[in-house]
This record gives structure tokens, sequence and C-alpha cells, in this order.
């Protein structure tokens, strides 16, 4: 590559900020102060550049030098780092608060490498240095693009001559409105937390500088909402609420205590030419900790499906990390003081761990918040899933006895609440293991038009094709469901069903890949090893089969191929015909 290859010429915000004194806070408290820091950028400014889609071209000890695209996402980014910073500051003395001063400016950029160049990287340079602690300076040039584009109020400073650049800059301060603390012992309005799990919705940012793309992102915003509202564990503040949020700086803890939730999920979007990138995070209110964080880039073909992608992503996702984050939670009380939800929250995480130990608890779990509420569909399918999978993963002989009163478990939940899908989708995986192929199918078709974005009912569908004899279909929704929630801790069940979705359909090579995915993800479960033994003997590879078998049974000393194959309810007689048969040449007993 070329010198000249390497420099390219682009349209650039500059954002530039360091900290006011920081010296100072050094020479006081050299490890706290690099303590705080390091906080403040895995806590704000991280979160905020990914947010606002920045790139942080370098750091100087305190001092950040960010490049964005547009100058009005410079300043909403810049704000954002400011109320972070403030509402850090908020407790400590005014000696120890670590106050940035910021500079923006709009110009032309020349970039060499990772790095760039250019007369507004000074002037950004010089309006931080102008600017007062804890206030933002923009140039003319930034002001022009943002006003009337933001909400925000801008002082005129006049004409500035600053160090080292040649001409007068038109200067303007950004006002941060801020809001007023509460005096203590003032009663705060708001709301008290719901007993389950609560989640709200900022409006989506638009970042792609054009006004009519508005309606993308608030679409967007509106389907999650939708989506998030069908999950029937989540409290969901409504869009209408949400709407009175649009164009404000978020005061995240503020928000909390008015809408009375736990978790705030805000998000971006941006579109470039035939592309579309969406970026979100979800915030715990309470310590303002980003527990979840995804970025989608996306040609944009199909606006509708594109969008259902998203939120169908979205959803799945927040659903499982709000899942075992409020089991967290829940653990950190004792048990004799935990109410219903928290009992159920416990136990929801531990059917997400998914051994034979913490299936045992959540059965536990399940059976005392029963005591409590015998009218609540969920513990009935807590319980049911509890039972069934302790059957599964022990490989013993009274599964069927297991899936039948897991049955009957999520028939009762259902009858108490037929718009559950958790509800549906234990129906269906316990009728698939009685080998109730229609039932089952028909159980997960039904969780999925209660809730359209439940990663769970995608892949349980996918289980239920590939086991009724449509393993390329069932493939393709066992992958959807992975694709939705790709950090569900839970994902080796999915990869177990595709590795024997490929196995069904002869392609043994694909199978063993798919499995060592699931044996990789959850060494203690049995499924994988199954088909990657079967599979590598009908290649001709006896010896790694073997392999298999062995690494099996050193977890399930007493498996048999008859245990083995007692969870692959292949619709088709010679499907499980050739398991046994491979399973055999492994070296599994009869």
């Amino acid at each position: 590559m070329t010198f000249s290859e390497r420099k390219r010429r682009r349209l650039a915000a500059i954002l530039a900020a360091d900290i006011a004194g920081y010296a100072r806070l050094i020479r006081a408290d050299e490890e706290g102060t690099h303590r705080r820091l390091q906080a403040l950028h895995k806590h704000v400014i991280e979160p905020a550049i990914a947010l606002h889609q920045g790139r942080l071209v370098r750091t100087m000890g305190d001092g950040l030098l960010i490049e964005f695209a547009s100058a009005v996402v410079s300043v909403r980014c810049a704000i954002a780092i400011q109320s972070g910073a403030a509402a850090r500051n908020a407790d400590l003395p005014r000696d120890r608060r670590m106050d940035y001063r910021m500079g923006i400016d709009l110009g032309e950029v020349m970039a060499e490498g990772d790095d760039l160049f250019g007369e507004c990287l000074a002037v950004a340079a010089r309006l931080e240095r102008l600017a007062e602690p804890g206030t933002l300076l923009i140039s003319g040039a930034v002001h022009e693009q943002a006003r009337g584009r933001l909400t925000y109020e801008f002082a005129d400073l006049g004409l500035r001559q600053l160090r080292d650049v040649a001409h007068r800059v038109p200067v303007f301060r950004v006002e941060i409105a801020r809001g007023a603390r509460p005096v203590p012992g003032e009663e705060e309005e708001g709301y008290a937390l719901p007993d389950n799990p609560s989640v709200a919705v900022l409006p989506f940012v638009n970042l792609s500088g054009e006004p009519d793309q508005d309606h993308f992102a608030d679409g967007l915003t509106e389907d999650i909402i939708t989506g998030l509202s069908r999950v029937s564990q989540l409290f969901v503040i409504a869009h209408s609420s949400m709407l009175t949020y649009r164009d404000k700086l978020p005061d995240v803890q503020k928000i909390g205590r008015e809408l009375g939730i736990r978790y705030l999920l805000e998000g971006s979007v941006r579109q470039a030419g035939n592309r579309v990138r969406i970026s979100c995070q979800l915030i715990e209110v309470e310590t303002r900790a980003h527990i979840w964080s995804e970025r989608y880039d996306r040609p944009l073909t199909d606006f509708f499906d594109l969008q259902d992608e998203i939120t169908r992503n979205v959803v799945a996702s927040i659903k499982t990390q709000v899942v075992l984050k409020e089991g967290q939670l829940a653990e950190r009380r004792a048990i004799a003081d935990l109410g219903l939800w928290d009992l159920l929250k416990r136990a929801w995480r531990r059917l997400y761990e998914a051994t034979p130990e913490s299936f045992a608890e959540a059965e536990t779990l399940a059976r005392q918040a029963l005591k409590g509420d015998p009218d609540s569909a969920v513990p009935y399918w807590i319980l049911s899933s509890a039972i069934l999978h302790q059957a599964l993963m022990e490989g013993g002989d009274d599964l069927q006895a297991a899936a039948m009163r897991a049955q009957e478990l999520a028939r009762h939940a259902i009858t108490l609440d037929d718009n559950d899908e958790d509800a549906h989708s234990a129906f269906g995986i316990a009728s698939l293991n009685l080998g109730q192929h229609e039932e089952a199918i028909a159980a997960f078709r039904r969780a999925l038009d209660i809730n359209p974005n439940c990663s769970l009912a995608l892949g349980l569908l996918g289980s239920g094709l590939i086991y009724s004899g449509h393993p390329d279909e069932g493939i393709g929704y066992a992958e959807m469901a992975i694709r939705s929630s790709p950090r569900d801790p839970n994902n080796f069940f999915r990869y177990s069903d595709i590795a024997a979705g490929h196995f069904a359909a002869g392609r043994y090579s694909v199978a063993i890949d798919n499995a060592q995915r699931a044996i990789r993800q959850k060494p203690g479960y049995f499924e994988g090893y199954i088909v990657a033994a079967a599979s590598h003997a009908l290649l001709g590879d006896v010896e790694m089969a073997r392999e298999m078998a062995r690494d099996c049974r050193a977890h399930l000393p007493g498996i048999t191929i008859a245990k083995a194959s007692a969870s692959y309810r292949f619709a088709n007689p010679a499907d499980l015909d050739r398991l046994q048969q491979g399973l055999r040449l492994a070296g599994f007993p009869e």
C-alpha cells in the first residue's frame, strides 16, 4: 500500500476532552484517582461512545480525542459523558470531583492508519482548554449544524482568537440543563418497583442526520416495547409514556424513580446508504451499570424484515439478561425473606444453569412458590421444566413418567394463564419427549403467536420440526433462536438439536461440528457426545467415536444405548435405527 493510499480525507466532528485539575487529583491520591478514571471510562465514556457510534482516536492520560460522523451526534455524546460524570461526582467533595471540559469542531481531517490530522483537531483542543470545568464549547461550524436540531440552548461567546489557529473562531457554550438534586428529606415523586422485573425503553435516537429517518427509530422503539410487553414475566412501560423523554438528556436514576423501573434500554440508529447500524444497551437503574450491550450492522434490504429481526434479537437478549440478573439479586437475600416473585426469579436462574443440581433446586423453589400462590401459572411451568430436565440429564429409566408429569403440570399452567408463552413451551417440550410431535409443534407455534420474539419457542419449534421429520426447516428455526439471543447460556440445547438435525439428514460431519459446539458450551450435557459418537462411527472413525463414548460415560457412568437414545424422539424409525447403530459401533453397552 502506498503512502497516499494510507491517507484519507473526510469530514468529521472532533471532540476533545480532559479533566480539569487532573494533575492535582493525581498528586492528592494517585491510586484512587486512577481507579476512578478507569471506572469512569468503563461505565460512562466507553458506553457513550459506543451508543453514539463514535471512534476513540487516542487517549492522553485523562485526555480524549473522539471522532464522529455528525456534529449533532458529537454534541449528544459529549453531553451524555458530562451527565454521567456529573452523576458520579454528585456525592463527592468538590476537591475530588472529575469535571470534564470539552471542545468540538467540525472540519476536514486526514486519516493515516488509525490516527487523524487536521486543523479541526487543534481547534477542538483549544476550545477544550478555553472551557470551564463541566462545560462544553463548540465552534461556529458545529453550532450551524446543531441549532434547530437539538433542544439545548447555546450561549454566543463571540469570535475568539485561539492559539496556533490562523483565523478567529466563533465560539458557543452549550447550556446543559442540570436536574436539581432533591432536598434531603423531601419526598420524591414516582412509583415503587413492582414485584416482577420492570423495563422501560427510551426513544431510540436517529443519528443519520436526516429528519426523515426518524420514523425508522420511532418504529423500532415501538416494536421493541411491544415485543417486551409480550413477555409475561416483565413489567414494561408503555410507548406513549416514553415519548415524553424524547430529545432529553437522560438521567437514568431520575427516570427510574419517576417510572418505578429497574432497567432502562437506550439505543441509537444510523442509516448510511444501503446499511443501517443500531446500537443499544441495557442499564440497571440503581447502579447505572451496563449489563448488556450490542451493535447490529445490517444491509437495509427489506425495511420491515430488518425491523422484525432487530426487535426479535433485542427482546430475546433482554429477557435472558434480565432473568439472570434478577436471579442474582434474589440470591442476595435469605430464603426466609423471599416473596413469591423472588422465589421464581431464583428458580428461573437455576433453570438457566442447566445442571442436575440446579434443576433440583429449581424444583424445590417452584414448590415453595406454589405453597404461597397455587393460582400462579409460573411455578407450574418451572416445575414442569425442572422435573423433565432432571430426568433427561440423569439418563434414567423414568423419562416417560417424568415427561407425563411435566406435561400435566404445563397443561395446568396453561389453564391458569393461556397467554404465557413459557407455559406453552413447557407443554410442547414434554409432549415432544412423549413422542407427540403434532401436539408439540402446535404448542410451540402457540407460544410464538403469543410472543413472536421468544427465542426459547423459536428453538423448541426447531427441535419439534427436526424430530418430526423436517430437519432442514427445524435447523433454520434453531439457528434463528441462536441469532436472536447469541449470549444465551442455554444455546447448547440449540446446537444439540442442530446436530441431531444434520444427523437425521445424513450430514455427519456437520453434525459433529455442531455437537462439538454444544459440548464446548456445556461439557456436562450428554446429547453432544451422543450425536458426535454416532456420527464419527458412521463415518468410519471408530477410534474417535469411542473417545466420545468414554467422555459421555465420564458424565453419565450408567449410560446405555437405550438410555442414550431415549430423548431422541425421531418420528422416522430409520433415523433412530442409524443413531443406535452408530452408538453400538462406538462401544455403548445395550
